[in-house]
C-alpha cells in the first residue's frame, strides 16, 4: 500500500540512495582503517627512530663530538678531552665500543706522557753534555796552562835550583790534576755501564793515607795550610780496591784544600764503628760551607754549587767518590753549614762485602789484621 502510494521516481531513487550510503559507509570504514594503519605506522616509525637514536645515532654523535682531532696529532690533554664521560655511555655493544675507545685513549695518554718525559730527559741530558764539555775544557785548560807556563820558565837556566824544583812540582801537580779528572770521567762511565771490576786486596789503611798525604804534599798542595790527622785505628788492614779508595782520598783531600783558606786547617779523622762494623773516614775543612739544599746534589754528576766566589768545578770528583764508595758497599755524605766549613764522611764495611767478578758472585771478608812492622 505504501509503495503503491509512493511516486515511481522515488521508488527508483531509493535503492540507489541505499547503495550510495552503503558505499560511503564502507569507504569511511576503509579510510578509518587506512588512517589508523598510517598513524600506527608513523607512531611505530617514531618509536623505532627514538630507539635507533638512543641506541645507535646518539652514541655515534657522541663519538664524533669527542673525536674532533686526529689520534696521530693528540697530546695527553687531547686524549683526556676526547674521553667520553661514563654517564654518556649507553648499555649494549656500542657502549662496549665506547668504553674500549676510552681505554685506548687512556693507554695513548699514558704513552704520550712517557714520551714527553723521555723527551725532556733527553733534552736535559743533551744540555748536561754540552755543559760538561764546556766545564771539562775549562777545568783542563787551567792545569794545562800552568804546566806549559812552568815548563816554559824551566827553560831559563838562570833560575835557582830551589825555584826550578818548585816549578817542576807545579808542573807535576797540574799533570796529575788532568790525569785524575780524565780518570774520574772514564771510571764513572764504566760504573754506569756496570763494567768496572773491583780489584780487592788486603790493604794497610794507615799506609794508604800516608801515601796519599805524601803525594799531596809533594805536589805543593798543602802549602800554607795546617793538616791534622786523628787516626784511631792504627794498624788496620781492610779488603778494598786500593787504587779506587786512594783516588777517593785524593779527591776529598783536594776538595778540602781548594775550599780551605790560606793558613787554614784541614782535619782527617779515621775510626771504626763497632756497632755498624764499618770504617769511617772524615775530611774536615774550614771553608765557606755548603747550604743544606745542596748536601745531596753535590754528589750527582755535573752538579755545581756556586756560593759567593766558590766554584765546585765539573762536578765529577764527588760523583766518582760516591760511586766508588758505594761499589765497596759503603756510603758517603756531607755535614756542613754555610759559613762554617764542611765535613765529608765515608764508610767502608769491615765484615762482608759482595762483589761480582767475571759473572760469578763471590763473598769476601774484610779482616781486621793488626799491623806488624816485622811482616
Amino acid at each position: 500500500m505504501i509503495l503503491s502510494r509512493t511516486p515511481l521516481w522515488a521508488q527508483m531513487l531509493f535503492p540507489r540512495i541505499i547503495l550510495i550510503v552503503s558505499l560511503l559507509a564502507v569507504g569511511i570504514f576503509s579510510f578509518t582503517i587506512a588512517l589508523g594503519l598510517t598513524i600506527g605506522g608513523f607512531l611505530a616509525a617514531g618509536i623505532n627512530y627514538i630507539v635507533l637514536y638512543k641506541k645507535v645515532l646518539r652514541p655515534i654523535r657522541i663519538i664524533r663530538m669527542f673525536n674532533k682531532q686526529q689520534i696521530e696529532e693528540c697530546t695527553p690533554e687531547d686524549c683526556s678531552i676526547m674521553t667520553i664521560p661514563e654517564d654518556l655511555i649507553p648499555n649494549g655493544e656500542l657502549g662496549e665500543v665506547m668504553r674500549s675507545r676510552n681505554m685506548m685513549l687512556k693507554m695513548l695518554e699514558t704513552a704520550l706522557r712517557h714520551e714527553q718525559e723521555n723527551y725532556k730527559r733527553i733534552m736535559k741530558l743533551e744540555k748536561l753534555k754540552d755543559d760538561l764539555s764546556h766545564m771539562i775544557i775549562h777545568d783542563l785548560k787551567s792545569p794545562l796552562g800552568i804546566m806549559l807556563l812552568t815548563l816554559d820558565i824551566l827553560k831559563n837556566n838562570n833560575k835557582p835550583a830551589r825555584d826550578k824544583t818548585h816549578l817542576a812540582q807545579q808542573a807535576v801537580k797540574s799533570g796529575k790534576d788532568m790525569q785524575r779528572m780524565i780518570q774520574n770521567l772514564l771510571d764513572i762511565s764504566k760504573m754506569e755501564e756496570g763494567k768496572l771490576v773491583l780489584h780487592r786486596s788486603l790493604t794497610h789503611f794507615d799506609q794508604l793515607i800516608r801515601e796519599t798525604i805524601t803525594e799531596m804534599r809533594d805536589s805543593g798542595l798543602l802549602e800554607q795550610r795546617t793538616l791534622v790527622i786523628n787516626n784511631k785505628v792504627s794498624g788496620l788492614h781492610v779488603m778494598i780496591d786500593p787504587d779506587l779508595i786512594h783516588r777517593v782520598l785524593l779527591n776529598l783531600f783536594s776538595n778540602a784544600i781548594k775550599h780551605t783558606r790560606v793558613n787554614g786547617r784541614i782535619e782527617i779523622h779515621v775510626e771504626s764503628e763497632p756497632s755498624a762494623n764499618e770504617l769511617l773516614v772524615e775530611v774536615v775543612d774550614n771553608g765557606g760551607g755548603i747550604p743544606p739544599e745542596y748536601h745531596k746534589k753535590i754528589f750527582e754528576q755535573f752538579e755545581q754549587v756556586n756560593i759567593k766566589d766558590q766554584r765546585t768545578g765539573s762536578g765529577l770528583g764527588l760523583a766518582f767518590c760516591k760511586m766508588a764508595v758505594e761499589a765497596h758497599g759503603g756510603r758517603i755524605w756531607v755535614e756542613s753549614e754555610e759559613g762554617k766549613g764542611s765535613a765529608f764522611i765515608f764508610s767502608i764495611p769491615l765484615k762482608k762485602t759482595h762483589e761480582s767478578l767475571n759473572g760469578r758472585n763471590e763473598t769476601r771478608t774484610n779482616n781486621i789484621v793488626p799491623f806488624s812492622t816485622g811482616t
